[in-house]
């Protein structure tokens, strides 16, 4: 690589990394596959995005690279359509096309895209409706409100069960990211 004189320069030194990215077979991970999208089973350890310091390790980067080794598929460009956090597993769309990327991004603002979710906590969360307010903007993290703000979006999570769970019956990443926390 020849950097241009003048250019800038960013080293990180001590980039965040995700090992989890290099231990997952990421061709099986691939649920459907069309010529519009694709649909992966993200695993946990993994960020969906690239960061500022890592666009290796992430859901996106290694599944493209997956699909370019195939000889009869052209590379491909993929486009993130919604988020994971790092330590979430579940199932994750990426665009293939922009038309395709133009559609599910309406289809999530018009909330015509039901999510589920199973999570981990240290402590059950309350059954019931919890809302919350989102600032609109580009930067990250959001602001959050408990109360409704002029041009904000709402965000409702509905709690419909809570089990309890023996550490035995958690995945080891599971129980590696929670043992993370505790620290």
């Amino acid at each position: 690589v020849v950097v241009k004189a003048g250019a800038y320069l960013r080293v990180h030194c001590s980039p965040r990394r995700y090992p989890e990215a290099a231990r997952v077979n990421w061709r099986e991970r691939i649920v459907t596959e069309t010529d519009d999208y694709v649909l992966l089973d993200k695993p946990g350890g993994v960020p969906v995005h690239a960061s500022l310091d890592n666009s290796i390790e992430t859901a996106l980067e290694c599944t493209t690279r997956a699909l370019s080794h195939e000889a009869s598929s052209p590379p491909c460009s993929l486009y993130s359509l919604h988020r994971l956090d790092v330590p979430t597993h579940g199932l994750l769309v990426m665009g293939k096309t922009l038309r395709f990327t133009s559609h599910f991004n309406a289809l999530l603002r018009d909330r015509r895209v039901h999510k589920e979710y199973k999570a981990l906590t240290w402590h059950p969360p309350a059954l019931g409706k919890h809302v919350h307010y989102m600032e609109n903007s580009r930067r990250s993290p959001k602001a959050l409100s408990t109360h409704a703000q002029k041009g904000w979006q709402e965000c409702v999570l509905v709690v419909h069960r809570v089990e309890r769970k023996d550490s035995a019956e958690l995945s080891p990443p599971a129980l590696a990211i929670m043992r993370e926390q505790l620290d």
